[in-house]
């Protein structure tokens, strides 16, 4: 039972702890054995405190803390009980210079009354909303990643300095100025695939503007560009020129954004998919090529403002403002067309037009190297130098984002020296040419945080818990070098073998394999249908699969692929053939994929389920490239700095030890999704940022940190509610073999008042007690030796989950007054009995499908033997539910 006092006649909450007999208190002890004043006179502790000696009481209480020879419980005795030893402190408790200091120092660092708190790097959320629950449920979490780790030959400090390295925590932030940048230029279509519709170098409405690129290292207001007469930010829409909303979209936006002088290069680059796509693309293509860019927006103004409705333009609409052309604004422009060639609408529509075949193959090229289809009720694609978004309503918010992030990017490349403000740096395509732009998009290659956020799975336990052996076997191994390649990543292709889309898509990692030697390629059959258990052939592919179990060592991938061609179906045997289709098809469902549909784990990482020709030979280098790159580098520099020997490890170890790593650290990184709530969480990579923090003279730190398995780290402040409620916990954790604890303090030295104003205890106990007769003996709590004038407020400090409310007492809880007790009321002091009523289960629902809330839904809590308990029902406010059940 909790429950708590306040001095304050506020009615303040705190909690009680179980009373110990012990000994004296630990405060009262080290408040006694401080010398005497210099002045040799008595210290005045009735007087009440000034504001001046309010100041310095964390400082003061912080130096009595660390003189304790047990400073963890006398952190929670004199926070507990601080208004017992308030005036004792500030007038006994002589401050030390380097303390105040270096407190005053983090203090700056830390927000004001902020209390924070991490688990092995990992921040706490709501943590003053933790209690010994949810430390029990963060330490299971935590439990088996560590395990994991040390499972490796790594001990507890390199696993944790594994998982928080600045190399790693780097590597999983999704803000990474270069992720999701692709070559978006026409240069390898050879060009005049993109429809500039301005160009700040040539144009002269910015003939005004500055051409230095230096003039970007000038102050501006927040929210703005710089104007630079510099093709420095280009944008591309990748659209389909049929679709009316798409113009729309242009004419709506980027004609305004071009009309207002945004320093933004804006281009078309049009979309083939249909007919009607084809036939727009030649005339938009025709009117920007002999009219110019101003004609081809005005073109787009005509045709959507002579159409009121409609998904596709009207080409017989087209076709008026076409002639147009050349009967009104030809003589009005004054312009020469070129005679060879004819300005007939339906010759340009046709294709005849000279050219005109060539530019819609390169069109198609360039769509088929970035990866751009446009589903249905999609306005397109967009690139803002090189960088991929869905063309919609958000990209004005994402293109004012990120062009502010790639503006810092180069201020600070010029402003250390690393980039050149000279002519010879062509800004146009800067970012399309650095050495990690990919040249090739594949949508299911790089995650992306919005549209296919990062998917992994801890190795070791998806293949146990589908019935292999791990570390896996049957890997295709490259021929090796002299010296041997390490093998860094680990890739399996997973689906039907047999299934042709399946296989293609093994072939072309097989090939892969061939001219590539840094990694290492497995195979998981998950077939459709299961074969019957007496089943004695099976189809070639598999079968032969299945035969070369236990013999992936001695063969190559040419010698693979030979097999695969020539193979006919075989013979199995059937219990065994039967075990490697159910393995196959219980890992393929860990994972997420249904019976007949296909994917690949890359070190741990899920893509899929993928589409038949997703994944070609082309493709798996720039997915093994980025996986080397991201996630696998940055490991290899964690166990350097972790001082990890790996020179003894022979090259299938070494590549064991890195794809599993690799595995769980990015499952550690990625957010629990019973944690996310209605709204996904961002990524938020593990660091010991607090040891930044001054903790020369402001630490506690108790365990063993070379062999701890959890690394628990607070900043609090020692006189605050927080720290009353920290208090019992730290207590608790410093029982633990397996906890080291690091409690950074600090104080607010601006304070003009008292900080605590109420008594608190907590009940935690770390065993459970036992009287002489075998019984367990209940915890009870209570406060003793209080001040008798003040008016007290007794309740309860409990979980949020639990609805506890007091059930027995002869008192007003709610004004408790001391003094006012008769004679055999003070010996048996104030009585309260609490139950607790109900545990309440709140959360929040939605439909995956559609991210939203599913308003009205029934949900229903039944026992394990079906019998119902509660029903609730979701409502629309971010998808709210609730139960309420009875404890047991």
């Amino acid at each position: 039972m909790l429950t708590y006092a306040t001095s304050d006649s506020d009615a303040k909450d705190v909690i009680a702890e179980e009373e110990s007999d012990n000994g004296p208190e630990l405060v009262r002890l080290l408040l006694d054995a401080l010398p005497p004043s210099q002045s040799g006179e008595p210290v005045n502790l009735t007087a009440p405190l000034n504001k001046e000696e309010y100041k310095y009481l964390g400082v003061q209480a912080t130096q009595l803390i660390l003189n304790s020879e047990n400073p963890i419980d006398t952190l929670a005795e004199i926070s507990e009980n601080f208004p017992l030893y308030a005036t004792e402190i500030a007038r006994k408790v002589e401050i030390q210079g380097d303390l105040q200091y270096e407190m005053a120092i983090n203090a700056r660092r830390v927000p004001r009354s902020v209390t924070m708190g991490w688990l092995n790097g990992k921040a706490m959320d709501n943590i003053n909303d933790l209690n010994a629950f949810s430390i029990l449920n963060m330490l299971r979490a935590e439990r088996p990643h560590m395990q994991a780790l040390t499972s490796l030959g790594l001990n507890s400090a390199q696993a944790l300095q594994v998982l928080t390295g600045e190399a790693v925590a780097e590597s999983f932030n999704q803000g990474s100025m270069f992720d999701g940048i692709f070559d978006a230029s026409d240069r390898q279509e050879g060009g005049e695939v993109i429809m500039w519709l301005n160009d700040i170098e040539k144009d002269e409405r910015y003939s005004r503007w500055p051409k230095n690129i230096d003039q970007i290292l000038m102050p501006i207001y927040p929210g703005s560009f710089h104007s630079i007469r510099i093709n420095l930010w280009n944008i591309v829409l990748g659209v389909d020129l049929s679709n009316r909303e798409s113009l729309i979209w242009i004419f709506k936006h980027v004609s305004n954004i071009i009309e207002r002088k945004f320093p933004f290069r804006w281009g078309i680059a049009p979309l083939t998919a249909t007919p009607e796509a084809e036939k727009a693309a030649r005339i938009f293509y025709y009117v920007q090529k002999h009219y110019g860019p101003k004609e081809t927006m005005d073109f787009i103004r005509s045709l959507i403002a002579a159409q009121q409705e409609g998904d596709t333009i009207d080409f017989l609409v087209a076709n008026a403002f076409f002639n147009n052309l050349g009967i009104n604004v030809k003589p009005l422009l004054e312009l020469e067309l070129d005679s060879s060639v004819s300005h007939d609408y339906d010759v340009v529509v046709e294709g005849q037009e000279p050219h005109a075949i060539e530019k819609l193959e390169n069109a198609k090229k360039w769509a088929e190297r970035l990866d751009v289809k446009i589903p249905k009720n999609e306005l397109g694609h967009v690139f803002l130098n090189g960088r991929h978004y869905p063309l919609d309503s958000n990209f004005l918010i994402s293109l004012q984002r990120d062009a502010g992030s790639q503006t810092s990017y180069i201020q600070n490349e010029l402003q250390t020296g690393k980039l050149s403000s000279g002519p010879e740096v062509d800004w146009s395509t800067y970012f399309y040419d650095l050495p990690s732009t990919p040249k090739r998009r594949n949508r299911y290659l790089f995650p992306d945080p919005e549209t296919s956020p990062l998917q992994v799975k801890r190795l070791d336990v998806l293949f146990r818990n589908a019935g292999y052996e791990y570390p896996y076997r049957d890997l295709l191994n490259p021929v090796e070098t002299d010296p041997p390649t390490p093998l860094l990543v680990t890739l399996w292709i997973v689906g039907d073998l047999d299934a042709p889309e399946t296989m293609d898509m093994a072939i072309g990692a097989i090939k892969a394999l061939e001219k590539r030697k840094d990694f290492r390629l497995g195979f998981i059959h998950a077939p459709k249908i299961l074969p019957m258990s007496d089943a004695t052939s099976a189809p070639r592919h598999s079968a032969l699969l299945q035969q070369l179990s236990g013999h992936f060592g001695g063969l190559s991938p040419s010698q693979l692929l030979e097999a695969l061609e020539t193979s006919t179906p075989g013979r199995v045997n059937p219990l065994e053939y039967l075990d490697f289709c159910m393995s196959g098809q219980i890992l393929a469902r860990e994972i997420g994929l249904r019976p007949g549909q296909m994917g690949v784990i890359v070190n741990g990482r899920i893509i899929g389920p993928l589409p038949a020709g997703a994944f070609s030979e082309v493709d798996f280098p720039p997915l093994i490239v980025y996986e080397r790159d991201r996630r696998v580098t940055p490991i290899i520099t964690a166990l350097k700095e972790a001082q990890f020997a790996t020179e003894s490890l022979d090259r299938s170890s070494y590549a064991d030890l890195i794809s599993t790593a690799a595995s769980v650290i990015a499952a550690v990184q990625v957010p629990d999704p019973t944690a996310e709530g209605l709204f996904n969480i961002p990524m938020r990579p593990r660091q010991r940022q607090y040891r930044h923090l001054d903790s020369k003279h402001s630490k506690i730190a108790h365990g063993k940190e070379d062999t701890a398995l959890f690394h628990f780290a607070f900043v609090v402040d020692p006189l605050s509610e927080a720290a009353q409620k920290l208090g019992g916990l730290l207590k608790w954790l410093s029982t633990l073999e397996t906890v080291y604890l690091e409690v950074y303090m600090i104080a607010d030295q601006t304070r003009e008042e008292l900080p605590l104003k109420r008594f608190y205890r907590s009940l935690v106990r770390p065993h459970l007690i036992f009287n002489e007769a075998g019984d367990e003996v209940p915890p009870m709590v209570g406060f003793k030796n209080l001040p008798e004038e003040p008016i007290y407020t007794l309740a309860m400090d409990v979980p949020a989950s639990w609805l506890a409310r007091p059930r027995e007492s002869e008192y007003d809880l709610d004004n408790i007054h001391l003094a006012s007790l008769s004679g055999s009321e003070r010996i048996t002091g104030v009585k309260a009995l609490f139950d607790l009523d109900f545990l309440v289960i709140e959360g929040h629902a939605r439909d995956t499908s559609t991210g939203s809330p599913p308003r009205g839904l029934q949900l229903q809590l039944i026992s394990h033997d079906m019998t119902p308990i509660a029903d609730t029902l979701v409502v629309e406010n971010l998808g709210y539910l609730q139960f309420k059940a009875k404890p047991g």
